[in-house]
């Protein structure tokens, strides 16, 4: 009985360098941008959003009533739904 062609030495020698690289290669770049809010001279929020993937961070400091800072990770569904989120204060 003959062994299935991706068994053959040179076929095994090239699937593992390939596999090799697929496991190390990088993830996409993280995307960063954030948000200021003014209220006349008054700066009341400052928001920082990192998205790397399906995942999106955001650390906010706000004041309205009182200063508190939040942190929040939402993980991202295919269909643009999220699917979990937690949120520390």
């Amino acid at each position: 009985m003959r062994s299935p062609p991706f068994t053959t030495g040179p076929m095994k020698r090239l699937m593992l360098p390939v596999l090799l690289l697929a496991a190390c290669s990088r993830n996409e770049p993280a995307t960063r941008y954030g948000f200021i809010a003014r209220l006349g001279n008054d700066t009341v929020s400052a928001e920082s959003v990192t998205r790397r993937g399906n995942t999106v961070t955001s650390d906010e400091v706000d004041r309205f009533p009182r200063v508190r800072r939040r942190h929040t990770e939402i993980t991202l569904r295919d269909d643009g739904g999220n699917s979990y989120a937690l949120q520390r204060q």
